[in-house]
């Protein structure tokens, strides 16, 4: 007698973001009025409704309608920025007090961030990294470039040359050099990242991997596509085993790759490679999220390229 196998875990139903519809008021009067934990949500929802869904689903549909209760990294980061700048500079302006989502950031929750982060106190270290993005966003290059090398310069001096934000201003000026076709100051800006990463972090560290995956970029835009293909499945093959396969950075790089080998004219590994993502991401994401929407877009148009070109027939005129 073999050994006991494990049961199959239950495939969560596919949802439709009208399949929320119905419940969208009372998940947001649970959640966010009266401050109910998920886990109660769902088995609220479902005792009152008879509606299934997995918590994880719950979890993506509310970011997604922007009700989630959670500061992202991102916005605690540019309201820290923010209050330096307004403690240290624009003193005679007051305090400012920060909402997200409607929600108040208490100042104690911002002290306890900046303590867990090691934020020096009495530093503006760096403008805010968004408001570069905006210029890039706007098109504004020559902006975002100053903006950039502003905030490259100030955390070199603040921080060193290998801290964490002055690597990832380092990045944020290489994309910028990217959307104005600086490809090769790109190139070696990104180089610099990748082996100050390797080095301080380690080769399988999630951030040495982005490096090498930017760099990877640089390289597909050059149409260096060899280059771009081996560093892309150097990381794709890394996060596989760290991260695992269904991880969404696993899966963003397994679509980089697919696209590599379409521009490479590798039509039949492309679409394959494609076809496994958009199931993954199906499967993980739903069938609604952007990133599982552009596979299925791609997918769709190379098999449909495919099939124009096994039916084409020359004309032949005598």
């Amino acid at each position: 007698m073999g050994p006991p196998t494990n049961p199959r875990k239950r495939k969560a139903p596919t949802l439709r973001a009208e399949d929320w519809e119905p419940y969208k008021a009372r998940i947001i009067e649970l959640h966010i009025e009266q401050n109910r934990p998920l886990p109660e949500v769902k088995d609220t929802i479902e005792r009152e409704f008879g509606f299934q869904a997995e918590a994880r689903q719950y979890r993506t549909r509310i970011s997604q309608w922007r009700k989630d209760k959670n500061v992202k990294t991102h916005e605690m980061e540019a309201i820290v920025r923010k209050q330096q700048q307004r403690r240290l500079v624009e003193r005679e302006k007051g305090r400012l007090a920060f909402t997200v989502r409607g929600k108040e950031v208490k100042p104690q929750k911002i002290d306890r961030y900046m303590k867990r982060k090691e934020i020096p106190e009495g530093v503006v270290y760096a403008p805010s990294p968004a408001a570069s993005s905006t210029y890039i966003e706007q098109g504004r290059w020559t902006k975002a470039e100053e903006l950039g090398l502003q905030v490259v310069e100030t955390t070199k001096r603040v921080l060193g040359d290998e801290h964490p934000d002055t690597l990832s201003s380092i990045a944020n000026l290489a994309s910028t050099y990217m959307e104005q076709g600086r490809r090769k100051e790109a190139e070696e800006l990104r180089l610099q990242v990748v082996e100050t990463t390797k080095r301080v972090l380690g080769d399988e560290h999630p951030d040495t991997l982005i490096s090498i995956a930017n760099l990877a970029s640089t390289y597909r835009e050059q149409g260096r596509w060899t280059e771009a293909e081996e560093l892309y499945i150097q990381v794709m093959e890394t996060r596989k085993r760290v991260l695992g396969k269904e991880h969404h950075r696993t899966l963003n790089v397994m679509s980089n790759l697919a696209w590599t080998w379409k521009f490479q004219g590798r039509d039949q590994q492309a679409v394959g490679l494609m076809a496994e993502c958009w199931q993954l991401r199906q499967r993980i994401l739903g069938v609604d999220h952007p990133h599982t929407v552009s596979s299925l877009e791609a997918l769709n148009d190379w098999q449909a390229e495919q099939t124009v070109s096994s039916s084409w027939t020359p004309c032949i005129r005598f």
